[in-house]
This record gives C-alpha cells, structure tokens and sequence, in this order.
C-alpha cells in the first residue's frame, strides 16, 4: 500500500512539475506533430510572446498545449520563461486601469498576445507588440499571468 502512493505520488509530482506555461521567445515558432524532426510536420505556427503550456518532454523537445487545447512538439530552445497571456474570449477590453469602471482604450480580438507587465488583484497590466499598454481581466486571458 505504502509503495502505491509513493508511485502515485511521484507520478502526480512529474504531471505537475511538467505543467508549467512557457513562452515563446523567437518571432515565431513551429509547433510539429512529433519530437523526431526527421518525421516531424508543422501543424501549427504561433508568434512571440505566445503562452505554452508544457504537457510533455522528450529530449530536446516539449510536447506543449495552448489555450484552445491544440498540441504538438516544440525544440526547448524556441520557448522561455516569461509572463505572457493570450486573449481567450471573443474580443477582450482592454482599460486605463484595473476595474471595469476605468476608460475603455481598445479591444483586442481573441488569439491576441501580450505581455504581462503587473498585477492587481484579478487585473493585469499588459503590453502588445504594438507598445499599446492597458489592463485586461485575468477572466479573459489564458496564459502566466
């Protein structure tokens, strides 16, 4: 018995460790179906800054997921750590200030990636690559944040 939940233990230790969200640190990244780049097929291509979570590792590579639940495998080295968020709703507002009272400055449409500069409370301070900065709701986001 004692040794089951050390397995169990151990196993839920891993999953969680290999949990983490990463961020792509190159102007973009190709996401492939397999590690093994002699075989491997972009199925999907994602700009900087762009949230992954990390569901797997094999040598050199992550198998990642992001927001919407598309996987596939990414080489270590195209991702970093780094506090970014991708908008995960239609279209998200973004304000002056956090607080849904604050001046609305622009909406920015679902898939849209940021940069998250601070937090307060349940509201981040984000920055696009166009340097427009304002607030979003943590409820509207995926990501590190």
């Amino acid at each position: 018995m004692k040794l089951v939940f050390g397995v169990l233990m151990a196993l839920s230790v891993a999953t969680f460790a290999s949990a983490e969200i990463l961020s792509v640190k190159n102007n973009s990244v190709e996401i492939s179906d397999s590690s093994n780049p002699y075989i491997a097929q972009v199925v999907l291509v994602v700009p900087r800054h762009y949230p992954l979570k990390v569901v797997q590792e094999d040598g050199e590579y992550f198998k990642v997921s992001d927001f919407m639940g598309r996987e596939g495998w990414v080489d270590k080295a195209a991702i970093e750590a780094g506090r970014t968020v991708v908008v995960k709703v239609g279209q998200g507002n973004i304000r002056k200030g956090p607080g849904t009272e604050q001046e609305l400055l622009f909406r920015a449409n679902r898939g849209v990636v940021f940069k998250v500069l601070e937090r307060k409370d349940d509201w981040l301070k984000v920055e696009h690559q166009s340097k427009r900065v304002g607030w979003i709701s943590r409820s509207l986001v995926w990501g590190n944040g």
